[in-house]
This record gives structure tokens, C-alpha cells and sequence, in this order.
């Protein structure tokens, strides 16, 4: 085995909780963890990003106060 080989499950964009949680807090590094997981499934992966392009899209177009 390689010095410093990881297998795929010890990677941290495999961890759903700290993916789910980048993508609110940090959404480049999330949205990078979301496509790169190999442990959640495509159809999941779809609507969390949908979800998120909605919510930027409402900030985005939402008049100002």
C-alpha cells in the first residue's frame, strides 16, 4: 500500500453530514464535496442542487428592504 492512501469511504466529501453542511456554510467547497461523493446517489445530489440554485436565485432577485 501507498504512504498516505486513504480508502474512498475515509475521504471527507464521502461524509453526507460535513457535505451537506459545506454547502451551507461554505458553498464552492460543498458544491465540490457534493460532486466529487461517491456515497450520496445522483438523484440526491440533483435536489440539493436544486434547492440551493432556488434559494441563490431568491436572494439573488429578492428587492432590497
Amino acid at each position: 500500500m501507498r504512504p498516505g492512501y486513504r480508502p474512498p469511504s475515509a475521504q471527507w466529501y464521502n461524509q453526507p453530514a460535513l457535505v451537506l453542511l459545506l454547502c451551507v456554510l461554505v458553498l464552492p467547497v460543498g458544491l465540490y464535496g457534493l460532486w466529487k461523493s461517491t456515497t450520496i446517489l445522483p438523484p440526491i445530489k440533483a435536489i440539493v442542487l436544486g434547492c440551493l440554485m432556488y434559494l441563490l436565485y431568491h436572494l439573488a432577485t429578492r428587492a432590497p428592504w
